[in-house]
């Protein structure tokens, strides 16, 4: 009898011993997942690049093209538009730093909404998640953005490189590596408030009203996939511009004291529609690259 258990608790102990190593067998390691298992959270990243590489040559190429015209040789040697040219020089950098930060931006934002929609059960966002999810990429974004940004274009921050010292520099990574010097890292960073806080306030408003306003307008109002999308790009651009304007125009106050400060001042003085000074001039700016952007990333997540 006690024979027959020593047996029985043997062939047991063999039994699970080949299931662990079955079970190891299985279980790979997290760097050995094939990358078609890591696709799906890498395309809204590879997206958002694409994107945003279609929506800088759209942009960038008519520039060019008239910057170059042999019709500008006489603006392009004169010394009164350094800054034009530098301007201009900056485009490829700028260019390319777009690409990777638009990348971030839009990838992390759909990762974002993907988790939230899992999280709510697979109903739709609310409009206060919407804007959780567009405050966090946005502000990754900015910060991602500033240094190079501040190095291709010195009339983004006074403090940082004049244009003629810009001049000086090969290409981007040069002027960043001048601009930090022997210092820390986070010298990349100095100054980076006003920057970040209107960028920011663009992100914000361009990401959280796109896909309300795209299921507004094709469930409610009954509009096709292609009229949804339009008018939804143009409904982000608008919020685009409406979030950051107030912004600008408070920092414009800046010198008088803190943010709250200044912005009780333009209320107290000018009433509540002076935060929108400046709303169209804003618009015609970030909105058409906005509207572009989205036709862009919506086309090439159907890929």
């Amino acid at each position: 009898m006690e024979e027959n258990q020593r047996v029985a608790t043997r062939i047991a102990n063999d039994m699970s011993f080949i299931i662990d190593q079955n079970k190891k067998k299985k279980t790979k390691p997290e760097y050995d997942v094939p990358f078609i298992e890591r696709w799906p959270s890498l395309k809204p990243f590879v997206s958002g690049g694409l994107a945003a590489f279609l929506q800088g040559l759209t942009l960038y190429v008519p520039f060019a093209a008239i910057y170059y015209s042999p019709l500008l040789s006489p603006i392009r040697r004169s010394p009164r538009f350094l800054g034009f040219n530098i301007l201009a020089k900056s485009c490829p950098d700028g260019f390319v730093i777009r690409t990777l930060s638009t990348s971030l931006q839009l990838g992390l934002f759909e990762t974002l909404r993907n988790k939230a929609i899992a999280t709510n059960d697979g109903m739709a966002l609310t409009l206060y998640q919407e804007a959780a999810c567009g405050l966090i990429a946005g502000a990754a974004e900015a910060y991602f953005s500033f240094p190079f940004v501040s190095a291709c274009l010195p009339q983004v921050d006074p403090t940082t490189l004049s244009v003629v010292q810009r001049a000086k520099y090969g290409n981007i990574f040069d002027a960043l590596y001048s601009m930090s010097g022997n210092r820390k890292i986070s010298a990349l960073w100095t100054n980076a408030g006003p920057y970040v806080k209107t960028r920011m306030g663009t992100n914000v408003g361009m990401l959280a009203s796109y896909n309300p306003s795209l299921c507004y307008l094709r469930d409610s109002c009954g509009l096709s996939e292609t009229r949804a999308q339009l008018g939804a790009s143009a409904v982000s651009a608008f919020f685009g511009a409406a979030c950051s304007v107030p912004v600008k125009n408070v920092l414009a106050q800046g010198e008088s004291g803190s943010s709250l400060d200044c912005a009780l001042k333009i209320l107290k003085s000018r009433g509540p529609l002076a935060f929108f000074s400046g709303f169209f001039r804003q618009f015609a700016l970030v909105g058409p690259p906005i509207m572009i952007l989205w036709f862009a990333y919506v086309n090439v997540r159907k890929l």
